[in-house]
């Protein structure tokens, strides 16, 4: 596997050295923004303790001379602040952000009307090349930055191409633009001067080795394997069939009666049977006119939705020998946006508390013929899942490994505050398998969120389901205390021998990088190590032999493994391949969203229960059904 370029920009010296000022701290709260607190060593090469720092000469502050080792983030602190005055210096429109969790520099390179384009700057060690230095992006920023995306800023932005379709040469086009700007600013930022220190950042970025995962094997019946999800179901069938008749309930007003018609016909194989031969022949479940019933509404008025709801529940409870699931068509919903519709929580809420899923289709979306005509085999997925079906799994790098993706949500309240901290799992095994949803913690103040937390999931291990797992593997997309996980840690290993991870993925990050293809897109399944714990992995990208892009590849992930150091009797390896491996079941769709389903699940669970929070007869238990409804 050839190199990839990490979008990293070294700094050429090696073990500088510069002045700070410092004085001891002593608990008192900060007063100036322009002190922070950091570890540094008492004398050379005695102990650390913490101290008040400042760039700046200071009164009752000591001059120290501080090596870049000293302390990673004071390194990174000033090589920002060197950055931003040699912006300043030479008048590079900018801005700089030294407070933020990423202490981040902003230059801009291009205007438009609605907004620039920048080049982020962000100042990090490389612990695997021992460098400090930059990670550098091109973003777009616009000028209302709450405003929705539209046709114009996703193009700068380079999410849709020229044209205003999904852009396939993302990557190119980022590397593209990246460079080109980075050739005429660089000359110019070197060097940056410090006092006495000077610093040359290198012109090219950092060339890293890089590995390959295993590409996922797909499991179905009968212990059939296929590389494609699609191909698999329909040559092998289910992994798992539904043995229960169906009963498919659609709730909806008149004017979408002609839709409906044509969503039936295409379920059934009848409207395009060249892309989706109908339910029977994929998923082996039946549907017609005689296990389809009809719940009219006039509009979606809550008057309307309550009755709409207590015919389901009538329907239920006289037809009690069939699985059953309710499909409601609106005129628009953004299901995977933050403006959800009312109407959807309010019926799946109330559906929810029926033990009834629901699957909510958008007429506004996929009513053109094109658009159903493709959207059916993954309209079926999703109903087959929710029934209880499971249409396939993936072959597991351990079979032992339970893993438990965690989610969380918080209720603010209106001065910003938090009122309410909310964490739940999503049970799963290494070959994908939903085993269960687990509230782990609804409390009122951080401290006792984090006793629960630990707490509840003592107890879930300890569950008989689970007591022949020797691997447990904590999924989560936020970072937690060592204190924390020590704590967890240790109460496990009391009840008995177990290997246990904590693992922090994160979809959305500072990094980046480009292959030397001429698409700049590196190859699927790429792993790059670029520090000891941590790990950037392509979920997609480019595939050997079939170097031809169909889709706008996604940014890598980051992987941090944050308890490795002596607690590990297994390499990583094998737990980095079931995150891959869980990119795989995600039963949304086919080829859906490219997320590992521990973390995928577990947040849009926790975006569900910070809605259903606003009705007063919210109980968590009534999430915890032995069915995937959240689809």
């Amino acid at each position: 596997m050839k190199d990839i370029l990490l979008s990293f920009l070294e700094i050429l010296n090696e073990d500088f050295h510069f002045e700070v000022y410092r004085k001891p701290y002593d608990g008192a709260p900060k007063t100036d923004s322009e002190l922070k607190v950091y570890r540094l060593p008492e004398k050379l090469g005695a102990n650390y303790q913490q101290y008040y720092v400042s760039l700046t000469k200071r009164e009752s502050f000591e001059s120290f001379d501080c090596k870049a080792s000293d302390n990673r983030d004071l390194t990174k602190r000033l090589l920002i602040q060197m950055l931003h005055n040699r912006c300043t210096q030479l008048g590079l429109p900018h801005t700089v952000d030294e407070d933020g969790f990423l202490k981040t520099l902003e230059i801009s390179t291009e205007a438009y009307p609605k907004g620039n384009r920048v080049i982020v700057f962000t100042p990090y060690y490389l612990q695997r090349k021992n460098k400090y230095g930059f990670l550098v992006d091109v973003r777009f920023r616009p000028n209302d930055p709450f405003a929705k995306p539209d046709l114009d800023t996703l193009k700068l932005s380079f999410s849709l191409d020229k044209s205003g379709n999904i852009n396939r040469s993302f990557y190119a086009d980022k590397y593209n633009n990246l460079v080109q700007h980075l050739r005429v600013l660089l000359p110019q930022l070197n060097s940056l001067i410090w006092g006495a220190l000077e610093l040359s950042i290198k012109s090219s970025f950092s060339r890293m080795p890089v590995s390959t995962l295993r590409k996922k094997q797909y499991i179905f019946k009968g212990g059939n394997s296929e590389s494609n999800q699609y191909r698999g179901i329909r040559q092998f069938h289910p992994y798992r069939s539904i043995q229960d008749d169906c009963m498919y309930i659609f709730i909806m007003e008149d004017r979408f009666r002609d839709f409906a018609n044509k969503l039936f016909l295409s379920l059934i194989g009848k409207q395009n049977p060249g892309t989706f031969p109908g339910m029977k022949q994929v998923f082996g479940i039946d549907i017609s006119r005689e296990n389809v019933r009809r719940v009219r509404i006039a509009n979606t008025d809550q008057h309307e939705l309550d009755n709409a709801i207590q015919t389901v529940k009538q329907i239920r409870d006289l037809e009690t020998t069939s699985k059953k699931i309710a499909i409601f068509i609106e005129k628009n919903n953004n299901v995977e946006d933050e403006s959800v519709s009312e109407t959807y929580y309010y019926l799946k809420y109330h559906l929810t508390k029926l033990g009834i899923p629901l699957q909510v289709l958008s007429h506004e979306k996929i009513s053109v013929e094109k658009t159903l005509k493709w959207s059916t085999s993954n309209i079926g997925l999703a109903l087959f899942s929710k029934l209880g079906g499971i249409p396939w799994v993936v072959k597991p790098s351990t079979t032992d490994c339970l893993i438990l993706g965690i989610g969380s949500a918080h209720k603010t309240n209106d001065q910003g505050g938090i009122d309410r901290f909310f964490a739940y799992s999503v049970c799963l095994d290494s070959s994908g398998i939903y085993r269960k949803l687990e509230v782990l913690a609804d409390d009122h103040s951080e401290e006792s969120y984090l006793d629960a937390l630990q707490r509840n999931l003592i107890s879930l291990i300890k569950g008989p389901e689970f007591a022949h797992y020797t691997r447990c593997a904590l999924h989560i997309p936020f970072k937690i205390k060592r204190s924390e996980i020590t704590a967890i840690q240790t109460a496990i290993s009391d009840i008995r021998d177990i290997d246990f991870k904590v693992i922090k993925i994160n979809t959305k990050n500072k990094f980046f990088g480009y292959s030397e293809h001429n698409t700049r897109t590196p190859y699927e399944s790429s792993l790059m190590e670029i520090n000891r714990n941590e790990f950037l992995v392509w979920f997609e990208g480019l595939r050997m032999g079939e170097e031809i892009l169909n889709e706008r590849v996604s940014p890598p992930v980051h992987i941090e493994f944050l308890n490795s150091e002596g607690t590990s009797k297994d390499p990583v390896d094998t737990y980095l391949q079931d995150i891959i491996n869980l990119t795989g079941t995600n039963w949304r769709g086919f080829n859906a969203k490219v997320k590992p389903i521990s973390i995928y699940y577990s947040t849009i669970i926790a975006k569900y229960c910070k809605a259903f929070e606003a009705y007063p007869d919210f109980r968590k238990e009534m999430l915890s059904l032995n069915i995937p409804w959240f689809l």
